[in-house]
């Protein structure tokens, strides 16, 4: 199981993979349900009367062997995160349930679907944590990674090592700004950085 401690700001503890602002764990150590309403204000993203509560996926892959996930398929934005540095290596997005996106990018006998094996080879023998957040309904995914890798890059998220699309100052679009919103913050949760 990942522990994961809220970041600056949530006040509420440590937690396991918990939303820091629900008041309480849900029984699934790798999916669960985020208000992430003071995260989105903070962050810039437009005001929302009612509390945003996002679905976020989170996958171990150890030493190359990528643990079943709970989500099924639909549209998702994610970021692996190296362990234990907590830097993120790479930003992605996905017709396919996380997890299986995730063997894909290991196992895949085609280097442009194995894009993480083939741009880190020692990622077969490295642990991450894949996070995902899905997208919602009539939003571009392409869209969301580009504003999502824009917003990691601007909080010094991007690691030096990081393989995936550059950031562009003209990426962030605000119809794909809560789902990019939500991933930045779920890689904040998880790696525990303010």
């Amino acid at each position: 199981m990942l522990a994961a401690r809220p970041h600056a700001g949530c006040g509420r503890g440590d937690q396991v993979l918990c939303c820091p602002h629900a008041g309480e764990s849900v029984g699934e150590p790798r999916w669960w349900d985020w208000a992430l309403t003071d995260h989105l204000r903070n962050l810039g993203s437009r005001e929302r009367e009612k509390p945003v509560v996002v679905k976020v996926e989170v996958v171990e892959v150890n030493g190359g062997t990528v643990s079943p996930g709970g989500a099924g398929e639909g549209s998702w934005i994610y970021a692996w995160v190296t362990r234990p540095e907590g830097q993120v290596l790479y930003v992605g997005s996905t017709s396919l349930a996380p997890s299986e996106r995730a063997h894909l990018h290991l196992h895949h006998p085609s280097p442009a679907v194995a894009r993480i094996a083939t741009l880190r080879p020692s990622a077969l023998s490295e642990d991450f944590v894949v996070v995902a957040v899905p997208v919602d309904e009539g939003i571009e995914r392409t869209a969301a990674k580009l504003s999502a890798i824009s917003l990691l890059g601007a909080g010094a998220l991007l690691g030096p090592n990081y393989v995936g699309p550059l950031p562009t100052a003209t990426a962030a679009r605000p119809e794909s700004s809560d789902a990019a919103t939500a991933l930045v913050c779920a890689v904040r949760h998880v790696i525990n950085k303010p």
